[in-house]
């Protein structure tokens, strides 16, 4: 009796210790909603990174007309470079990116005096509008087609190229986002009185991005336009120069420094 008692002992034990060792029905349950619940939470948050992207560039751009009037503006379509103002003494090569931080920063601190100093002749200003950070938007893409709508804003109807310029400085997209799409550019430009047919029919041929690629590479290749970055030296924006040297745009009276002795040419 006694060891029938023991054996019934031993074996209860045996039977306790496998269902402590292997998981029940509760826990199978469990665990099953705990990765239920941690899918529902990485897809709702991959989804709201998604319409996060798409809500930073959707609607209307902002249009911008604080650009003075009556500057003159062409289009070198080789070099893929708006020149603005008339022909001075001192001419500025402008690199820029329009998903640049740093080129949005440069327009907010210095386009107010640049503007002053085109109207009265003490520069003149060659816009090279480069695609440098066309893999910072998603998809990728959004520099070299803002660049080449805001070329053909200088090309078909110059009077207003400064002020879509500015439009997209202003209004500019985050790094990461999806940017403005060719619907939107054209919008803006008809907002701001681009009213030629050729206008939307060459953003969305892209007409000028085997010039902006070019120009691109021309400018990266420029030992001229290199500067201290980390692993060596390299190409960045924004970037400006006068007579083929970089300018210290950090001094805060570089402009002036720059014009000081310069008399507009007659």
């Amino acid at each position: 009796m006694g060891r029938r008692t023991h054996r019934r002992q031993r074996g209860a034990r045996a039977v306790a210790a496998a269902r402590a060792g292997r998981p029940g029905r509760t826990g199978i349950v469990l665990g099953l909603v705990i990765v239920l619940v941690l899918a529902v939470v990485v897809i709702g948050g991959a989804l709201w990174v998604t319409a996060h992207k798409t809500a930073e560039s959707s609607g209307p751009i902002p249009a911008v007309t604080s650009a003075p009037d009556g500057l003159a503006v062409s289009l070198d379509r080789d070099t893929a470079t708006a020149v603005v103002g008339r022909a001075s003494a001192v001419t500025m090569d402008v690199y820029e990116d329009f998903l640049c931080p740093a080129c949005q920063q440069f327009e907010q601190s210095y386009g107010k005096q640049m503007a002053a100093k085109l109207t009265s002749g003490a520069i003149q200003v060659r816009y090279h509008l480069v695609n440098l950070l066309d893999d910072r938007s998603d998809p990728p893409g959004y520099s070299l087609r803002a660049a080449n709508a805001a070329l053909v804003a200088a090309d078909v109807a110059p009077e207003k190229f400064l002020n879509f310029y500015r439009s997209l400085l202003t209004a500019q997209p985050k790094e990461g986002a999806q940017g403005y799409d060719t619907g939107q550019l054209v919008e803006l430009g008809r907002r701001l009185g681009i009213n030629d047919a050729r206008f939307a029919e060459k953003i969305a041929s892209g007409a000028y991005d085997r010039a902006i690629h070019d120009s691109l590479a021309t400018a990266m290749a420029d030992p001229a336009l290199q500067r201290p970055a980390v692993g060596g030296m390299s190409f960045g924006t924004p970037t400006v120069a006068v007579n083929g040297t970089v300018v210290d745009i950090g001094a805060p009276d570089w402009l002036d420094q720059l014009t000081i002795d310069s008399q507009p040419v007659q």
